[in-house]
C-alpha cells in the first residue's frame, strides 16, 4: 500500500473570538485526518474564545499578541520566527490581514503553500475598519505570493476577479455543516413550539441573524404584514444579537407594520437546531453583503425549506428545493412565503427531504474537508 508523507499544515488567523471564519477552522480541523495533515494554529492576537476548543482537538495554538501601535514590528518578526521555526509545508492564512502579512514575509522563509482564504464580498464602512477595506482591494498586488486563493462562495470571487485578483489562482470550497448536529428533529419541535407558545396550526416563519442593516428586517417585517392580511394563522420569529425588545428600531417598525401579536422576538439562542426545527419556514431577508449564509445551509439541513433574497451564495445553497426573490422587495418575499404557505402536506415533505438532501449531498462537513485536504496536497 502507498503511504504519504504527512503535509504540515499552519493556519494564521487574526484571532479565534467565534465568528464565520474561526468556527470554520475548529469545525475543520476537529474532522480533518491529523495524522496525513499535523496542524498548528498561529493566532495574530490571542487564543481567547476557540482556542481552547482546537487545543481539545490535539492542535498547538500559538499568539502572536500582535496590536496596531509601536509593538507591530517587535510581532511581525515573532510570526517569523515562528513560521521559520515550524517549516510548514501549506500555510493556510485566513482572511485579509493573515494573507497580507503572510505573504511579505515569505520571500524571507523557507518555501511553503501559501493558500489565502477570502471570506467577504462587499466592503461595508459601517462594519468593516478603513484599513480591512483598503488591504482587502489592494491585497491583488502581493497576489504573486499566493499559490492559491480559496474563496467561500462564488459570489466572493466574482467580486475579487473584477477587484483584480488573478482568476486562474482562486478555488470555491464552500462551507460546511455538521448534517447530524442540524437534522430533523420531531421532539425539538415540539418543545420549541410550546415555549414560544406557538399553535400547532400556526405557520411559523422565521429568520436568524444579528439585528444589521445588511440583513433588511425592515423588508422582513413589511413582508409579514402584506402576508398576515392574507393569511392570519402566521406567526413570525426572530432570532440574533439585538433581535429582542429593547431594540427601540426593531420594535419601531413591529409598530409601523402592525404585526406585533403575530411577533415573536428571541434574541440570542444557544440551541439553533431547535431554532431552525421549529419552524415551517426559514427565511434570508438580506440586501446585501452575504458570501454563503450558513443560517439558509442548517435550516435546511434541519428540513426547513426557505425563502430567500437573490444575494452572495443564497440561490445557489437552495437550489430547487426553495424560493428565490429580489433583495428590497417586500410583495415579492410575501409571494415567496405564500408559495410555500400553499403547498400540500405531502408537496411540503417531498420539498423539506429534497433540502435536507441537498445539503448533506453538496454542503456536508465530511465534503468540505475532504476539498480542503485535497487542496493541500497539490
Amino acid at each position: 500500500m502507498e503511504t504519504r508523507t504527512p503535509i504540515k499544515v499552519v493556519h494564521v488567523i487574526g484571532g479565534l473570538t467565534p465568528g464565520g471564519a474561526e468556527l470554520v477552522l475548529a469545525r475543520l480541523l476537529e474532522r480533518m485526518d491529523l495524522d496525513k495533515f499535523p496542524s498548528t494554529v498561529i493566532s495574530l492576537t490571542d487564543s481567547a474564545g476557540l482556542g481552547s476548543r482546537i487545543e481539545a482537538a490535539g492542535i498547538e495554538v500559538i499568539s502572536i499578541g500582535l496590536k496596531a501601535n509601536l509593538s507591530f514590528p517587535g510581532s511581525l518578526f515573532k510570526l517569523y520566527r515562528t513560521l521559520r521555526k515550524l517549516r510548514p509545508d501549506v500555510v493556510q492564512a485566513w482572511m485579509y490581514h493573515s494573507n497580507f502579512l503572510v505573504s511579505l514575509l515569505k520571500p524571507f522563509l523557507p518555501r511553503f503553500f501559501l493558500i489565502w482564504n477570502i471570506r467577504h464580498t462587499t466592503f461595508d464602512p459601517s462594519e468593516d475598519k478603513p484599513f480591512t477595506i483598503w488591504i482587502g482591494k489592494n491585497a491583488r498586488y502581493l497576489a504573486s505570493q499566493a499559490d492559491r486563493i480559496l474563496c467561500c462562495s462564488n459570489a466572493s470571487k466574482t467580486v475579487h476577479i473584477e477587484l483584480g485578483y488573478p482568476e486562474e489562482k482562486m478555488v470555491v470550497i464552500p462551507n460546511g455543516y455538521d448534517v447530524e448536529r442540524y437534522s430533523p428533529d420531531e421532539k425539538k419541535r415540539k418543545e420549541f413550539r410550546t415555549c414560544w407558545n406557538i399553535r400547532e396550526n400556526s405557520i411559523l416563519i422565521g429568520a436568524a441573524g444579528r439585528f444589521h442593516p445588511q440583513k433588511d428586517y425592515r423588508t422582513f417585517l413589511n413582508a409579514a404584514s402584506v402576508l398576515s392580511r392574507r393569511f392570519p394563522r402566521a406567526v413570525f420569529i426572530l432570532c440574533g444579537r439585538g433581535m429582542d425588545q429593547t431594540n427601540e428600531q426593531l420594535v419601531k417598525w413591529i409598530d409601523e407594520y402592525v404585526v406585533g401579536e403575530q411577533v415573536r422576538l428571541l434574541g440570542e439562542q444557544q440551541d439553533m437546531a431547535a431554532f431552525y426545527n421549529g419552524l415551517d419556514i426559514f427565511t434570508l431577508s438580506a440586501s446585501h453583503g452575504e458570501a454563503f449564509p450558513n443560517v439558509v445551509s442548517e435550516a435546511m439541513s434541519c428540513g426547513v425549506p426557505c425563502v430567500v433574497t437573490d444575494v452572495g451564495d443564497a440561490a445557489l445553497i437552495v437550489g430547487k428545493t426553495g424560493v428565490v426573490v429580489p433583495p428590497d422587495d417586500p410583495d415579492a418575499l410575501a409571494a415567496g412565503w405564500m408559495k410555500l404557505v400553499n403547498l400540500s402536506e405531502a408537496e411540503n415533505d417531498e420539498l423539506s427531504s429534497s433540502a435536507r438532501g441537498r445539503i448533506v449531498a453538496h454542503f456536508s462537513l465530511e465534503t468540505m474537508v475532504k476539498a480542503y485536504e485535497n487542496l493541500y496536497r497539490v
